[in-house]
């Protein structure tokens, strides 16, 4: 118990939590697909479940690459979740640093967990973000190009 105490009071457990976190969710990304295709071989109801998702998801596109403008704005906000998401990496690694200066404990490695958690809010957005202005700039680039 008093391992487990010490660790969690050390603020470098709690950035290596945060980096693993990251690292987990970007394979996480990757083996995603995989894990879904296998559950809707076995399972109607997640089948129907991610068509309806799928469709939800299509009509988004399709109505953001009616309008120029929606694309850019879309765009825009990707990269504004991408710059409050490396800010609060930035933030959590200013924690870190003043914590092993000052060798507190309590509140400021609370503060470095909740900065932590927090960076993967702005993160998911701009991964949201970033695959819808893609697909509706490409419909839209065939629609008005072609």
């Amino acid at each position: 118990m008093t391992t487990i105490k010490r660790l969690l009071q050390d603020p470098g457990w709690w950035v290596t939590a945060v980096f693993v976190g990251i690292g987990v969710s970007v394979i996480g990304a990757f083996i995603k697909d995989a894990i879904a295709n296998a559950l809707a071989r076995f399972s109607t109801t997640f089948r129907e479940w991610r068509r309806r998702r799928r469709l939800v998801y299509l009509r988004s596109v399709e109505d953001l690459a009616r309008d120029s403008h929606l694309i850019l704005d879309t765009g825009l906000r990707a990269v504004a979740m991408l710059v409050v998401w490396a800010l609060s990496l930035t933030a959590m690694m200013d924690f870190y640093i003043l914590i092993r200066i000052t060798g507190a404990s309590g509140f400021p490695i609370v503060a470095l967990f909740c900065v932590g958690l927090f960076s993967f809010l702005p993160y998911f957005l701009a991964i949201r973000f970033l695959g819808l202005w893609r697909n509706a700039l490409r419909i839209y680039k065939k629609k008005n190009l072609s």
